[in-house]
């Protein structure tokens, strides 16, 4: 019987500046790969964190160091304005899991997250010109074609989530092995109003006006379905004077199943990408001290290549390279009362983006702080600036 002692309830608040960005017009949406404040405190990384217990959500190997149940939440908020461009709004439901030992070596939890994600308003601001020789419209209705204007405006909602279990072993006193098996599923919404505006003239022949004509509105509804892979590996150098541990990370997709159903047709459209999803990493943390130490990471990720009227604005969404360093500092709080003990960090990452043959870079700094509270507790808050 799981009792209240038993229970580590860990709820993550992020703060993200600059997490949503235009990759959300890309793919099937941004690529979420941060799922938890302790792990974004501490370089953005994926296989450690500021967790007293070395629990690192993302990596299913670091379950089996801990040996109680815990429910882990994750919420996410954030709003962002981009200039001539549109809003970027996202207030959703980072990440869920439930996890718990079933032997003295053997992990197991449930998880719920997004994979890929877009809530974005995206208005021209410039009017498109089609001139009376070229436009296919009759705004005064006399029998010739009059030249016309247009603007378009895209609403994009929704996108790819992951339900998945994981399993963690402790296969020796200094490996533990983690692998997760995930269902992708979900759907995006896009809309699309493309409106024609007649144009008023001047006598010099600039334009003085333009009036709204027609409208046109088109929904498109697109469903996922695809399964995914991961496992990862860690080891735990016990030899030298403090532990310090390795971990190696691949995983990969199936093909992605894409049903679109849009008012200009009747029948459901279905395809299939072109390639997998996959990833790979390795990261190491070395300890300075019983205290205080660093880790470094690599992560590599290639995308779904799909056809091009599956993806937002045509494009697929852009590989990715990145690194990511981060210290840490624990801090012993030797007056017993609220909490016990805390920990600090800081990390940098560089990411690579390969978007249509150009190179896209991205520079952050994060900070993070972790506490443990009424003896199984954490509370621990993330900030990236990117």
């Amino acid at each position: 019987m799981i009792n209240k002692r038993n229970i580590i309830i860990f709820v993550f608040f992020s703060f993200v500046l600059s997490q949503n960005s235009l990759l959300s017009l890309y793919g099937f949406g941004e690529h979420i790969n941060s799922y938890d404040a302790s792990s974004i405190g501490l370089g953005d990384s994926k296989f450690f964190s500021l967790n007293y217990n070395g629990l690192a959500l993302s990596s299913p190997s670091s379950l089996s160091k801990n040996n109680l149940s815990f429910l882990s939440m994750t919420t996410n908020f954030s709003e962002i304005e981009i200039k001539e461009t549109g809003k970027l709004n996202s207030n959703i439901f980072h990440f869920l899991s439930y996890a718990f030992p079933v032997s003295n070596r053997t992990y197991f939890s449930i998880s719920l997250n997004p994979l890929f994600r877009t809530n974005m308003y995206v208005e021209e601001n410039e009017y498109n010109i089609y001139g009376a020789d070229e436009s296919p419209i009759d705004t005064d209705y006399d029998g010739i074609n009059d030249p016309v204007a247009y603007k378009n405006n895209y609403d994009f909602m929704g996108g790819v989530s992951e339900f998945n279990i994981s399993i963690s072993n402790k296969i020796s006193k200094n490996m533990y092995f983690g692998f997760k098996i995930g269902r992708l599923f979900g759907t995006s919404k896009r809309d699309y109003d493309l409106n024609f505006y007649s144009i008023a003239f001047n006598q010099d022949g600039s334009f003085n006006n333009f009036n709204l004509f027609s409208s046109q509105n088109i929904q498109d509804v697109h469903k996922y379905s695809s399964i995914n892979y991961n496992f990862d590996l860690r080891f735990s150098i016990s030899s030298l004077e403090y532990d310090n541990e390795f971990v190696i990370m691949y995983g990969e997709s199936d093909q992605m199943k894409v049903e679109i159903n849009s008012d200009l047709s009747d029948i459901n459209q279905i395809y299939y990408s072109t390639d997998v999803m996959s990833e790979n990493g390795f990261g190491f943390k070395i300890n300075r001290d019983e205290n205080s130490g660093f880790i470094f990471e690599y992560h590599g990720f290639e995308s779904f290549d799909s056809p091009a009227n599956v993806n937002l604005f045509s494009n697929n969404y852009p590989d990715m390279s990145s690194y990511h360093f981060g210290i840490f500092n624990k801090i012993i709080n030797d007056k017993k009362g609220f909490w016990n003990e805390g920990t600090v960090g800081a990390g940098l990452y560089f990411k690579n983006y390969i978007l249509n043959s150009n190179k896209i870079k991205d520079y952050g700094l994060t900070l993070g702080v972790g506490i443990k509270y009424l003896e199984n507790n954490t509370f621990n808050l993330g900030f990236k600036f990117g």
